[in-house]
């Protein structure tokens, strides 16, 4: 009788083993058939995600992902002193309009100071109809302005081609 139980848990631990061995084969080509895609944002921040190609009902097991994603800083501006060593970054530069002209160009200019050389520049080129409503809007105001900082008459200058790349500083 001794033999009969030690050949009857020998084929106990055989299916079990197989069992287990079917189960890690199904798991491995479910994952086999998902298929990995990243999207990349405009911030600079990527994702994964896995899609499946199965057909008919199916469930999904949250899968670990070992890809850690910080979320953005803020963005900082420079000060209307620190733009004049920025020459060919983009950034923002954070100044106060204390001068605004409209030339007969069809330029609009927002300056920091009426001698534009003294300090920074916005400029909005002709052909941008929003250019002439800003000069009221931020006369005088503390303003963020987003762009590559160049240079003007050795002075650093913004080219502004969209009002969304001017807001009032907080």
């Amino acid at each position: 009788m001794k033999n009969d139980n030690s050949n009857l848990f020998g084929l106990l631990f055989a299916a079990g083993i197989v069992v287990v061995l079917l189960l890690f084969v199904m798991v491995n080509a479910h994952n086999k058939n998902a298929i990995p895609s990243s999207n990349s944002s405009s911030n600079g921040i990527s994702t994964s995600t896995n899609s499946s190609n199965n057909t008919g009902s199916s469930t999904s097991t949250p899968v670990a992902s070992t890809t850690t994603v910080s979320k953005p800083s803020a963005p900082t501006c420079y000060t209307a002193a620190q733009a004049w060593n920025e020459e060919g970054q983009t950034g923002c530069v954070t100044m106060t309009v204390g001068y605004t002209y409209a030339a007969s160009s069809g330029n609009d200019y927002l300056d920091q100071y009426q001698d534009y050389s003294s300090g920074v520049g916005v400029w909005i080129p002709s052909g941008y109809s929003f250019g002439s409503s800003l000069l009221n809007k931020y006369s005088g105001q503390t303003i963020n302005v987003s762009g590559t900082i160049t240079q003007y008459d050795g002075a650093p200058e913004i080219e502004v081609t969209s009002p969304s790349q001017i807001t009032l500083a907080q």
